[in-house]
């Protein structure tokens, strides 16, 4: 991110950004810290297996899944993506998984995180079980021009959820595309 964000082909082309759940630190609550360092600890060969716990893109789990009686846009996408397997997203890799960790302490260094000037709105999900708040905190406190905008009742995608949450995100990034 902050190479892309300082790269001179698009130091002047990117003025703003909105950030939703950037996944700074991942929730790993179902990996012990054993199997947290097998998976860094993978060869290259083993990139494409999946991290413990993840797997191909099942829809009678998705199914099963509460959210999707709670809120009808989960129904709809889970709809959506039985009807488009080419837009599915399978579970995490463990070269995804790894990547993830070393472009985070890159980011997270404090000599990377003073160069992002642009303004930036982080849009934070109190109810997110896939990102943890501890470096988005740190990200708004140690870029200049972040707005740290939380949402309580937030899971990791809003857009998903019941419109009361769902039209307060979308009325932020709005509000942000509109004032810059």
């Amino acid at each position: 991110v902050v190479d892309f964000l300082e790269d001179s082909l698009y130091k002047d082309k990117i003025s703003f950004a909105f950030l939703s759940a950037p996944m700074l630190q991942i929730a790993t609550k179902s990996f012990s810290s054993q199997e947290i360092d097998s998976c860094l600890k993978t060869s290259d060969k083993e990139n494409k297996k999946y991290c413990p716990g993840q797997g191909d893109f099942n829809a009678q789990t998705r199914q099963s899944d509460p959210r999707h009686e709670k809120y009808a846009k989960f129904r709809y996408t889970l709809n959506f993506d039985i009807n488009h397997p080419e837009l599915i997203a399978n579970g995490a890799s463990l070269g995804w998984f790894k990547a993830a960790v070393k472009i985070t302490k890159k980011i997270m260094l404090d000599e990377n995180l003073s160069k992002i000037k642009i303004p930036i709105v982080l849009s934070q999900h109190g109810q997110d079980e896939v990102v943890l708040p501890y470096n988005q905190n740190i990200f708004a406190s140690k870029v200049k021009n972040c707005e740290l905008y939380k949402i309580a009742d937030a899971i990791h995608c809003p857009r998903y959820m019941h419109d009361d949450i769902s039209s307060r995100y979308f009325r932020k990034i709005i509000e942000f595309f509109d004032s810059h």
